[in-house]
């Protein structure tokens, strides 16, 4: 499959627009992680406000929140940092196949428009050729055979054998009486 296939050039741009989706997605679920823990330490202020003593356990819950807080956002980052790569990567090999892409897709339409033009012709060339086997090869009802070509070519290899015999016997011939006339005019 060819770079400057339609489908190819479908297929990177799907793979782009899921980029993309993930992308939203991780945004969404970051968005929602933060908005979870404000409601949690909102909850543990007003637990702190209204209560006069801070639990050791709330401790320990605010402890877990933040490390998880702190792994899960460093873990988005991380997740965002890579699909911006990616992404960088697939519209820079997007832009490097589309700058040829004009002359390519000429050259296609080009040997498009040859091979429907031939297609166009190919019934009256074939009607053409048929037309000339019938004048050359339809001597009888079923035409002739190959058989029958070599046998006609050798019947006109003697005739013209024998017509080059004559020759050969007439300029004989002519050559005598000339030589007879060179005799007799040399004579007199």
């Amino acid at each position: 499959m060819s770079s400057d296939d339609p489908d190819v050039v479908a297929a990177r741009h799907n793979e782009l627009r899921d980029i993309h989706h993930r992308i939203d997605s991780l945004k969404q679920e970051s968005e929602r992680q933060y908005d979870h823990l404000i409601e949690r330490l909102h909850a543990l202020e007003v637990a702190i406000a209204t209560g006069a003593k801070f639990p050791a356990s709330a401790w320990l819950a605010a402890a877990a929140l933040f490390i998880t807080v702190i792994g899960s956002g460093f873990i988005s980052y991380h997740k965002l940092e890579s699909a911006q790569i990616n992404g960088q990567k697939a519209i820079q090999l997007i832009e490097r196949h589309m700058e040829g892409s004009g002359e390519r897709f000429a050259s296609i339409r080009e040997a498009k428009t040859f091979a429907e033009e031939w297609e166009r012709r190919l019934p009256m060339l074939e009607t053409r050729v048929k037309a000339l086997e019938e004048k050359i090869v339809g001597q009888g009802p079923n035409g002739w055979h190959r058989q029958d070509h070599d046998l006609y070519a050798r019947m006109m290899d003697e005739r013209s054998g024998r017509i080059e015999t004559r020759i050969n016997v007439i300029e004989k011939k002519q050559d005598e009486i000339c030589e007879r006339v060179k005799n007799c005019g040399g004579k007199r």
